[in-house]
């Protein structure tokens, strides 16, 4: 079940947050292949949003390993 979610506008990727025993994970769903990948984890994930261009995902991360911080993550990697 997804905590909060987005879905690019291309309509072909959601992002879904989901509680897991450790805390919340950024989860990337490629809605046309079925394929998943795990982006971040952290205590809390809010603020989630697809860019225009569906290629970039913003989300405010509480409790990460490396401290409260914000994350842009894009699609071949994070910065």
């Amino acid at each position: 079940h997804y905590l909060r979610y987005d879905i690019s506008r291309d309509g072909r990727r959601l992002a879904a947050v989901v509680s897991t025993p450790d805390g919340q994970e950024l989860r990337v769903y490629d809605l046309v292949s079925g394929q998943r990948q795990v982006w971040l984890r952290g205590g809390y994930i809010g603020g989630l949003y697809w860019n225009q261009g569906g290629d970039r995902i913003v989300v405010k991360v509480r409790n990460a390993p490396i401290g409260d911080r914000r994350w842009l993550a894009e699609l071949g990697g994070s910065a």
